[in-house]
């Protein structure tokens, strides 16, 4: 997952960029809150928050995606959209896979 995200961003920094929208350079507002949340758990605790955020965070992120694709006008944005969509709905689908093994869905 980390390899997929680190890669959409770096493809979609040069689109930001170009269209001179700023890219945020750390985490911000609910992110941030939710990392600060997380990084103070441990074990147990820590997987089920982490899988409980994984689950919100990635349903959330294939359904703007997916509004995105049919609204988007600019052509260097709606092809990263349509490209990184498919990978987006198979980390969605992996992590209600997990969450289901692991009772926390």
């Amino acid at each position: 997952m980390v390899t997929d995200h680190t890669q959409a961003n770096n493809e979609l920094k040069p689109i930001a960029d170009s269209n001179k929208v700023p890219v945020p350079t750390k985490l911000q507002g609910d992110s941030e809150v939710t990392y600060k949340r997380l990084e103070k758990l441990s074990g147990s605790k820590f997987d089920a928050a982490y899988i409980k955020v994984m689950v919100s965070d990635h349903d959330k992120t294939v359904s703007a995606f997916e509004d995105a694709s049919s609204k988007v006008k600019n052509p260097d944005l709606k092809a990263f959209v349509d490209k990184t969509l498919p990978v987006l709905r198979q980390h969605k689908d992996h992590i209600h896979e997990i969450a289901s093994q692991s009772g926390k869905a």
